[in-house]
């Protein structure tokens, strides 16, 4: 890791928590709007955001697995989600974007700074993860504008891609 002294053992757990419990929270909530949207664009909407978390979770998990770290997601976190996923499918769909978009802030920062004092090897994952992010921030953006028609298009670019490991983990 680079620049160790800023960014502390206790540090690097935390926002590796914080990682677990935003895939966990993402996954839980957009699942429960997609459940409870009445509106079936909105709801596949919900649905592929959905996959880009559970996609991005299930390769977090394989990433503590493999390089024999581990990380404890927020005990409530599910039960968060799956109030705030109830009250995003029953707002108006500006304000539910504007408060996916500002919620993708206080997570975002954790990831830069995984990412900023990564390892070499570690880089590429770490880079997925802030690109995961910002594309749920820049979907957010984009319905806002009125611009439906591409919103999902740097969602769905991730989830076709994948992951970009180049050494393995």
């Amino acid at each position: 890791m680079t620049n160790t002294k800023s960014y502390s053992k206790k540090a690097r757990q935390k926002d590796l928590n914080k990682l677990l419990t935003s895939e966990i929270l993402g996954e839980q909530l957009f699942k429960v709007a997609a459940r409870l949207s009445s509106n079936p664009k909105q709801r596949k909407k919900w649905q592929v955001l959905a996959a880009l978390e559970t996609q991005t979770k299930d390769y977090f998990l394989d990433y503590l697995k493999q390089s024999q770290q581990h990380a404890k997601a927020d005990a409530i976190a599910k039960l968060q989600a799956s109030a705030s996923g109830a009250a995003l499918a029953l707002l108006p769909w500006n304000m539910a974007m504007q408060l996916l978009e500002d919620g993708t802030k206080q997570f975002l920062q954790a990831f830069k700074r995984l990412q900023q004092h990564s390892s070499p090897e570690d880089l590429a994952f770490f880079t997925y993860v802030v690109e995961h992010e910002l594309a749920i921030q820049r979907f957010a953006q984009l319905e806002q504008q009125g611009n439906i028609e591409h919103s999902l298009q740097p969602v769905l670019a991730l989830i076709d891609s994948g992951i970009p490991l180049t050494s393995g983990f």
